[in-house]
């Protein structure tokens, strides 16, 4: 059950499950009640009046929790990381049950006025050729698009476009003959580069790059978030962010957030080591180190929840200590959803994650529970105090 929760099944697990519910008419309640939110909600009050109480009945229901610790158990993050895992949702901690939760008086959430639900963002971009020919990738077949210089562009499928070298050397003019792949707001999508580096973009992103790299350097331009991960080889990988600032590599997988809303840009190095420079500062990143750049200046924070980071590139929204207007950034760019004020907000901070294919009102949902509430007017969102 958690791994359908979580949106982790593979698809003979998902036949098996189908097969499962139809098998009797007690399976199919038995899996309706596991996934009720309005049952999960009265259990999170349960929990504060009973908490060993419930904690009996997860130990009652799933042995594994009760193996002997190692170590005192803080019963609140482990009730978090169960709730985390049934509802694929939000796990807000102690606000959350403060949203729940008032002195005695339980707090009903409103319903969400959702005029049409809205689906969550999917493989989309425009690829513009280096002559200014565009192409909407998401309306044209697999297959051979075109040949440039040395280079075969092929749609290897749904989402990846492919840049097949030929056997001949890049030419000079090929090297100087620039592409640009951008996705929009609700839109992603990948490339694989001349030189086998691949790279995936977030929303309401792009990438410029040449048909072929020369034998100097491999420069490409990068405004919006996207994920590389760089081929291996002697010429220099840089990356130039949002025109100010560049990211110098050999071989290596990082994360680059940069874009124009957000207060700062990120890079974040999983793999290899990097080279930041801004201006005349600059400095070496190594694995697990997050560089933030803000107005002229670089920080570099250690520990950083890399796997946070890149939960866009595996198929999971996640928010570690973000206040509110960084999710509704969030939303607007992988929704496509234009996102409207009325009001002020605390600085609170949430932290959870939610499956990147489910769609608005499933989220929203899970906001509400933390007292941020919406109105839905196609495609713009009213936030509400």
């Amino acid at each position: 059950m958690f791994r359908y929760l979580r949106n982790e099944l593979t698809a003979d697990q998902q036949q098996q499950l189908d097969e499962w519910r139809k098998a009797s008419p007690e399976n199919e309640e038995f899996f309706r009640q596991q996934t009720d939110l309005e049952k999960m909600r009265d259990n999170l009050k349960e929990m504060n009046d009973h908490k060993d109480a419930v904690w009996q009945k997860i130990v009652d229901r799933s042995p594994e929790f009760a193996a002997p610790p190692v170590r005192k158990i803080n019963f609140q993050i482990v009730w978090a990381a169960a709730i985390a895992a049934l509802l694929l949702i939000f796990t807000v901690g102690p606000a959350l049950y403060r949203s729940v939760t008032q002195g005695k008086k339980e707090q009903r959430v409103s319903p969400i006025s959702v005029t049409a639900d809205i689906p969550a963002g999917s493989p989309r971009a425009m690829l513009v050729l280096a002559n200014g020919h565009s192409i909407l990738l998401d309306t044209v077949h697999t297959g051979l698009l075109t040949r440039q210089g040395e280079s075969n562009i092929l749609k290897q499928d749904s989402e990846l476009l492919k840049y097949q070298a030929g056997s001949v050397k890049p030419s000079s003019e090929t090297a100087t003959n620039y592409n640009i792949l951008s996705t929009p707001r609700g839109g992603e999508y990948s490339v694989l580069l001349p030189d086998s580096t691949r790279v995936w973009l977030n929303a309401a992103s792009s990438l410029c790059y040449p048909v072929g790299f020369s034998d100097k350097e491999r420069r490409v331009e990068l405004t919006g978030e996207a994920y590389f991960e760089v081929a291996k080889n002697q010429i220099p990988f840089i990356v130039v962010v949002n025109q100010r600032s560049t990211v110098q590599v050999l071989g290596t997988h990082f994360n680059i957030m940069a874009y124009d809303d957000e207060p700062y840009e990120a890079t974040t190095l999983l793999e290899g080591k990097v080279k930041i420079t801004l201006g005349v500062e600059s400095l070496v990143m190594t694995p697990g180190e997050q560089a933030k750049i803000t107005g002229q200046s670089i920080k570099v924070l250690r520990d950083e929840d890399i796997q946070a980071v890149v939960a866009w590139r595996n198929g999971r929204t996640f928010f570690k200590d973000a206040d509110v207007p960084t999710i509704l950034r969030v939303i607007s760019r992988w929704y496509d959803v234009d996102v409207v004020y009325q009001g002020s907000f605390s600085r609170r901070q949430i932290n959870g994650a939610i499956s990147r294919n489910a769609p608005l009102s499933e989220l929203l949902k899970i906001l509400e529970l933390n007292k941020i509430h919406f109105k839905m007017d196609g495609k713009k969102m009213t936030v509400i105090p």
